[in-house]
């Protein structure tokens, strides 16, 4: 199971963290993943394919960036189709409400938006997410 991080760079200190504690092995993250000299949308696209969950940290940053814009609309596809199981979001900003027209009105309305002050608790967060798709692949796993 592998989550995939999707922020702004300008989130780069909270999202290191996450990805730390998270480890290469669970995790997409562009500085552990993404192959130097490639196209970054192309590597985009192929951590896309290779993951279960969509993290995405929402933030002033990362709602504003056309980057991310692309990997929500991705993700949303790649959802819908079955591809990627979950997606989840994550206020990183106090400044960010659910109700930010920013944020996709399928996002507003399906889900619980709640902002999560620090990084390491978001990683506990993902990987509990992590595991409730692996017990739903593997029911055998949660026994």
């Amino acid at each position: 199971m592998r989550a995939f991080l999707s922020h702004s760079s300008r989130d780069k200190g909270y999202v290191e963290i996450v990805a730390k504690q998270l480890g290469a092995d669970k995790c997409v993250y562009d500085s552990f993943t993404f192959e130097a000299g490639m196209k970054t949308l192309d590597e985009i696209q192929k951590g896309l394919l290779a993951t279960d969950l969509f993290v995405i940290f929402l933030s002033e940053a990362s709602l504003n960036s056309n980057w991310v814009k692309t990997e929500i609309i991705n993700a949303s596809d790649l959802h819908k189709q079955g591809r990627i199981k979950r997606i989840f979001p994550v206020i990183i900003e106090n400044s960010i409400s659910h109700r930010d027209l920013r944020i996709p009105m399928w996002m507003r309305e399906e889900y619980n938006l709640k902002y999560i002050s620090s990084p390491k608790v978001a990683a506990r967060r993902i990987e509990r997410r992590l595991r409730e798709i692996a017990w739903i692949d593997h029911p055998r796993l949660k026994a």
